[in-house]
């Protein structure tokens, strides 16, 4: 018999988990620069994957978003 109580059925929910959005121009460019997937890119910056390609990726992204976002003002 299983027992499933409230707050187990909350830390199982999916909608718990938080959701990052990440600039899809800078995210595009980077998959062109790169030549590596979308998911590798969002993965690499959210920090689930570790490894030198992953810590630029992660530096060069951050570095592009401020550039767009600089441009946007």
């Amino acid at each position: 018999m299983i027992v499933i109580n409230n707050e187990t059925n909350r830390a199982m929910s999916k909608d718990s988990r938080k959701r990052n959005s990440y600039n899809p121009v800078v995210i595009n460019h980077m998959v062109v620069k790169y030549g590596v997937s979308k998911t590798y890119i969002r993965q690499s910056i959210d920090g689930t994957k570790k490894g030198i390609t992953c810590e630029t990726i992660r530096k060069d992204y951050y570095i592009q978003e401020k550039a767009v976002k600089a441009a946007l003002k």
